[in-house]
């Protein structure tokens, strides 16, 4: 596992690994092309987030997109 979705409404996953840009990771059975590195313990959007939406991690706001 490379990555973890921790709840069903989280619209960012956790690399538990270092992931490398290219990289392909499936989440929710969708497949997702990485856009840059991201290190073991970041978080990625595993679907689009308009600007000024919130960001959702334990199905809880986290912070808003910039």
């Amino acid at each position: 596992m490379k990555c973890i979705k921790v709840h069903n409404s989280d619209s960012v996953a956790v690399a538990v690994e270092p992931l490398k840009k290219g990289d392909i990771v499936t989440v929710d059975g969708k497949d997702i092309e990485l856009l840059n590195d991201i290190p073991a313990g970041h978080k990625f959007a595993v679907t689009d987030i308009p600007k000024g939406k919130n960001v959702i991690k334990y199905a809880y706001p986290i912070g808003r997109a910039e």
